[in-house]
């Protein structure tokens, strides 16, 4: 299907007493409702033996499609008062509202294997083996779950500013103090639907078109159909909640986050005559951020005698057809609670390890001088100086006990604890940048400094989930195992330098060549280590052991990134004046990270065949690309971004962040607008747009690229608009 929208936006600017206030209005609103999507996610290969040879098969898939909807508004407001030229202040303030809606019907099942307790083994018959692949085949004992799911919420953002701007003496002097509060209140509600748990005849599963690696291009034909809502019945399909004494038709979450950020910052500069030394600026700048994360989870249930539920489908008989060729019954289940379902909540390791609250005050005092002078016979500016950073964070979480906590459903004997930590550290972080002027419109750029990038707050979290793995599930080790966050965590470090060379052609054509290279102090990553839980465990005879593996984010050391970027911009006037309004611009990077992180320890989906991984995020290359025109009021452009495959993050099902390969892209966006300049129409202008117009997808991988696991459609987009000025 195709999406619609809508974007209105008013802004009023007027000036008032003499010219001393000024006052400034704005209101936007939006509302989008998104075309379907079509997103494919496969379980991976798994090898199965077929008269007595071993084959490699499909092991089961996800077929989606998505529609989402949303509604933003906001409202700025600003007032400033300048009496005269050495006294200004000035007041903002926002607020924004989003509410939002991502509806998604499909399948998903396994192959091979089950998928739960009510889900046996298939055994694979009447296929095609090709250089040890079943190119095509069936299997039996198939328990397709169709899935009609929800996730909506709402997003407000409040904040405030008072910025004032007065002269001392000789010093002109900065002061300002804002905040900004954001509150998240999102709600999952998960619905399945097919066979119930005590189906005695199951389904069968038929695909052609496998080639080993192509797990988004193979289709699929099941025995039944699932369009029809007497085979699709709301039920327990797979036993996910643990059994018919706990049984779940679905789930729901509902977590609601909040996150505080005050600042002060006072600073004052003054001009100087000291030599090379033109001027200073002094300064001091506090923060304190507050963010916390509550959730209330559990199990989807249909009431009644029939632990399975294994209702009929509401509404009219309607169903979407999937890119793998099933088709499925479809309904919107928001409102459903009371009528159709009823949620219980459930406490667990799981869910309350995503629960926490932290904060961090940060104070930081710099000194910065202006340079200006010449060297080596060449002029130049720029400025030295440097930053004491001085961090203070606190992180309050859950001590679970994972012994009475075990399993993801209610435990009424699951008891848990909040714990406070607290740590403090500090930097001090020196630079240097330096603008040489070589002559014939040349430039030379050194910049050399000693930088932090924060770590993710919820890498943070004090929590600690611990169990004791009896060796029953082997993708633990045995013994106790634990995991959660680290309040001790500290920021990316380095210490960087940059150089760049630039020539300038007139008022609009330049080349540049930039060079970078960071020397990683600390880095982020999860890593395993033994470590005693003495302190943790309420029991610790009973188990014979107190040590056990931590699983947590630690600083690492050592590494570098480095890079280089040439880019350009060419008015086309430069070749011909007959080109006027033509032009191009250009960039181009390559990335090299000589850091590889050890797979143990890490969140990760789909990675199993890498034994290293990468920076998380890091593209080796990115090229843009920008043929426009501009003159005569006609602006056109037509832009273009591709960027190397790289190691990127996706939430599981658990709201959990997972490292996982993704495959690179190409971008096309056009943008055309028309200024009305002269005549009764002046002020109009007619803004035409479209984006991603070569539909690039979104495509997970493991291992290599051509092993697809997932591949999202996300669509072109085109936007028409007008804009009037009066």
């Amino acid at each position: 299907t195709n999406g619609t929208g809508n974007r209105q936006s008013f802004s009023y600017i007027d000036q008032f007493a003499d010219r001393t206030i000024g006052v400034v209005l704005g209101y936007s609103k939006q509302k989008d409702i998104g075309a379907a999507q079509s997103d494919f996610g496969s379980w991976g290969t798994a090898t199965k033996s077929y008269n007595g040879q071993d084959v490699v098969v499909p092991n089961g898939f996800n077929d989606f499609n998505k529609t989402t909807s949303a509604n933003r508004e906001g409202l700025m407001a600003t007032i400033q008062f300048k009496p005269n030229k050495d006294f200004e202040t000035s007041l903002d303030l926002f607020t924004s509202k989003n509410s939002f809606s991502a509806k998604t019907t499909g399948i998903q099942g396994a192959l091979p294997g089950g998928a739960g307790g009510y889900d046996p083994d298939g055994v694979l018959t009447n296929a095609t083996i090709a250089n040890g692949v079943a190119t095509a085949g069936t299997y039996n004992n198939f328990k397709g779950v169709v899935r009609n799911d929800n996730t909506q919420g709402d997003d407000q953002l409040n904040s405030i500013g008072w910025n004032t701007k007065f002269k001392l003496g000789e010093w002109k002097t900065v002061a300002d103090l804002g905040r900004s509060e954001v509150t998240r209140q999102h709600t999952r509600f998960e619905t399945t639907a097919g066979q119930a748990g005590n189906a005695t005849a199951l389904d069968t599963i038929s695909w052609t078109g496998f080639d080993g690696k192509n797990l988004s291009g193979a289709k699929y034909t099941t025995g039944f159909n699932y369009a029809d809502r007497n085979v699709a019945k709301l039920t327990d399909v797979e036993g996910w909640g643990g059994g018919p004494s706990t049984p779940q038709a679905g789930y729901y979450a509902s977590p609601t986050t909040k996150d505080r950020v005050d600042n002060l910052r006072f600073s004052g500069v003054r001009n100087l005559d000291m030599g090379m030394l033109t001027a200073v600026e002094v300064g001091l700048h506090f923060s304190d951020r507050d963010k916390t994360r509550k959730t209330a989870e559990g199990a989807v249930v249909i009431p009644g005698g029939d632990p399975y539920g294994a209702v009929t489908m509401p509404g009219t008989a309607s169903a979407t057809a999937l890119a793998t060729g099933i088709n499925v019954a479809a309904f919107d289940p928001v409102g459903t609670v009371g009528s159709v379902y009823q949620l219980t909540p459930w406490t667990s390791t799981a869910i309350l390890n995503k629960n926490f609250k932290i904060n961090e005050k940060v104070t930081t005092t710099y000194i910065k001088g202006d340079l200006e002078g010449k060297l080596m016979g060449l002029s130049f500016t720029g400025n030295v100086g440097g930053q004491l950073v001085s961090s203070n964070q606190t992180s309050t979480g859950y001590n679970i006990d994972g012994i009475a906590c075990a399993g993801e459903k209610n435990q009424p004997s699951c008891t848990y604890s909040t714990f406070t930590q607290k740590h403090k550290y500090n930097d001090f972080n020196p630079s240097l940048n330096l603008n040489f002027d070589v002559g014939n419109d040349q430039m030379v750029r050194v910049g050399a400094a000693k930088v932090l990038s924060r770590a993710n707050m919820i890498d943070m979290a004090g929590n600690l989930d611990l169990s004791f793995n009896t060796g029953a599930d082997s993708s633990k080790p045995a013994g106790w195992n634990g995991s959660g966050g680290n309040p001790n965590l500290e920021p990316f470090r380095a210490k960087s330098l940059d150089v760049s060379y630039e020539k300038y052609f007139g008022k609009k054509g330049y080349v540049s060549v930039a060079g970078f290279y960071k020397a990683l102090d600390t880095y982020i990553v999860r890593q395993s280590t033994v470590v005693d839980f003495r302190n943790f465990i309420t029991n610790p005879s009973a188990y014979g052991t107190t040590l056990g593996t931590m699983t947590t984010p630690v600083n690492g050391s050592g590494g570098s990134i480095s890079g280089v970027e040439l880019s350009l911009n060419v008015p086309f006037s430069m070749l011909a004046p007959a080109m006027d309004g033509f032009g191009l611009m250009a960039n181009t990077s390559a990335t090299n990270s000589a850091v590889s992180l050890p797979r143990a320890g890490l969140t990760s989906a789909d990675t199993d065949k890498a034994t290293n991984l990468p920076l998380p995020g890091l593209s080796k290359s990115v090229t843009n690309l920008r043929a426009y025109y501009e003159k005569n009021g006609f602006s056109v452009s037509l832009g273009a971004k591709k960027r190397s495959d790289f190691l990127g993050e996706i939430l599981d099902y658990q709201d959990n962040r997972q490292l996982t390969f993704v495959k690179g892209e190409t971008l096309v966006d056009l943008q055309a607008s028309y200024e009305f300049n002269t005549g009764s129409l002046k002020g109009l202008s007619i803004l035409l747009q479209g984006n991603n117009l070569t539909n690039a997808e979104f495509i997970r991988y493991n291992g290599t690229p051509d092993n697809v696991v997932q591949r999202t459609k996300f669509g072109k987009t085109y936007q028409i608009g007008m804009n009037y000025k009066f």
